[in-house]
């Protein structure tokens, strides 16, 4: 008698319902869990989130993180990105405009360029997805919805901890990882299909994102529909592109068309 016959969840059933990324973590393969590029693009959609509450110099330093993910780098350029990005991140630490916390959004971009100039092992990934995607929730929660806070030089937003706004961006995290891995998978990507015009609207649609860091919907519906006609037939592909979201930029089915897994 399987799970579902017994009344219990599937794995899948679990990863669908499963409301932080803890959770879904440990329903990945030993192989997923270490995939550094899997893992880079979660955690910089989390720290991304705070966007706006986030010294220049961290920002910066996070832009450096994220363009490393998609270029083919030595291992002693990735170290050099990430020392550039470490020394950046912790030269803004002291920005007044940056909310004192116990783990500041600052200090999550140096654990990120520091951690990641090093192998690791997937106990080691859950260990910094933990810390990072809990340290982002826990300034969210405090200082509210970053992404369209205004923070100027007259001061910081009033701190407000609230435990269901610390849940509901862990909630929030969990769409992101949804979006980011995909453990069940069965799809695979016919070389066919990657057309010029797909690979120009996919490559469109990451790097056009919206201001809320999402990208697209309408342009993904395009991009299914121009997969359609290179000959993709695979419900799977064509129906996450055109669900309702939301997706981001490490988006499981773009880094599939544009050959990033």
């Amino acid at each position: 008698m399987t799970k579902g016959e017994r009344g219990e969840k599937t794995p899948e059933e679990e990863w669908e319902s499963a409301e932080t990324p803890d959770e879904m973590f440990f329903l990945l393969t030993s192989e997923q869990r270490c995939d550094p590029v899997k893992n880079r693009r979660f955690m910089v959609e989390c720290c991304r989130r705070a966007w706006n509450l986030l010294p220049e110099e961290s920002r910066e330093a996070l832009k450096i993180i994220e363009k490393s993910i998609d270029r083919n780098l030595t291992e002693s350029e990735l170290a050099s990105e990430y020392s550039n990005a470490q020394k950046m991140a912790a030269g803004g630490k002291n920005s007044t405009k940056l909310p004192s916390l116990n783990y500041s959004a600052a200090d999550v971009i140096c654990h990120l360029s520091d951690e990641y100039r090093h192998k690791h092992k997937d106990e080691d990934y859950l260990i910094l997805n933990r810390r990072i995607s809990g340290e982002i929730a826990d300034v969210l929660s405090n200082y509210g919805s970053a992404i369209n806070l205004d923070v100027d030089d007259s001061g910081l937003p009033a701190s407000n901890p609230n435990e269901e706004k610390y849940r509901d961006e862990l909630k929030l995290q969990a769409v992101i990882f949804r979006d980011v891995f995909n453990p069940f998978s069965k799809a695979e990507f016919e070389p066919g299909w990657r057309t010029p015009a797909v690979i120009s609207i996919a490559q469109a649609a990451r790097d056009e994102e919206l201001s809320n860091y999402e990208l697209d919907i309408p342009r993904l519906a395009i991009l299914s529909d121009a997969l359609e006609e290179a000959g993709c037939n695979n419900t799977e592909i064509l129906g996450h592109l055109r669900g309702p979201g939301p997706h981001y930029r490490g988006c499981w089915v773009l880094d599939l068309i544009l050959g990033k897994k």
